[in-house]
């Protein structure tokens, strides 16, 4: 995961003019072999789990205000 300002910066800097899908490919294409970014690599199943308990009051929460 990659932080897309840094992207955006970074084709900043290379003063590209260009604003097509193509020329954008290109660009993060040359961002990712010049800086190397770091790969994904997921959730573990602690944080899931926490996530889920999380969304899950949230729906409790909404069902007693609906009440």
């Amino acid at each position: 995961m990659e932080n897309p300002i840094s992207i955006k910066r970074f084709i900043n800097m290379k003063l590209s003019q260009i604003k097509t899908d193509k020329s954008d490919a290109k660009m993060i294409c040359a961002y990712a072999e010049s800086e190397g970014p770091k790969l994904w690599t997921g959730q573990f199943k602690l944080q899931i789990t926490c996530l889920q308990m999380i969304r899950l009051v949230s729906v409790y929460f909404k069902q007693t205000t609906a009440l």
